[in-house]
């Protein structure tokens, strides 16, 4: 019983820090999307790729769309790091 006790008290106590764990998933998740924007953006081989790959995939308007995707990764990726 003492154990059962035990668990539920670590349990409550764990459910007041899952807000930690949230925190640390949006910055993860954030710092990927901008990292990968900002390379896209920023690095003419990177960008170059980026077409190449849409343009293999037959994705209309492959140069609009490359700095598009690029464009909404940077800037939202750093949404979610600013909060």
């Amino acid at each position: 019983m003492n154990a059962m006790l035990w668990v539920r008290t670590f349990l409550s106590e764990l459910h007041a820090w899952q807000w930690l764990g949230i925190l640390v998933a949006r910055l993860a998740v954030g710092l990927l999307f901008f990292l990968s924007g900002r390379g896209k953006l920023f690095v003419p081989e990177r960008r170059e790729q980026m077409r190449q790959t849409l343009l293999d995939a037959h994705v209309p308007f492959p140069d609009f769309n490359t700095v598009f995707v690029s464009t909404v990764e940077f800037v939202f990726g750093l949404f979610l790091l600013v909060g």
